[in-house]
């Protein structure tokens, strides 16, 4: 009985590491294989003010470009 599951957790446990590398590489080759692999997104910033009265107020500190790579998973 013993044996079973042993094999049977050694087999999800590769699968899943196989699946894991699997996801790896082909993010990978998105990223390098991409015309463009760095975009940049427009990003306002706010700040946030606490009022009386359990009240908040939004102050606007302007905008930034930031850099994002084109991949699978986010950065």
């Amino acid at each position: 009985m013993w044996s079973f599951l042993g094999r049977w957790s050694a087999r999800l446990l590769l699968a899943m590491a196989a699946a894991s590398v699997a996801s790896y590489a082909a993010d990978w080759a998105i990223f390098r294989l991409s015309g463009s692999p760095f975009s940049t997104v427009t990003v306002n910033r706010y700040l946030s003010v606490p009022l009386k009265g359990h009240k908040e107020e939004f102050d606007y500190l302007g905008a930034s470009q930031v850099a994002c790579s084109v991949s699978l998973f986010p950065q």
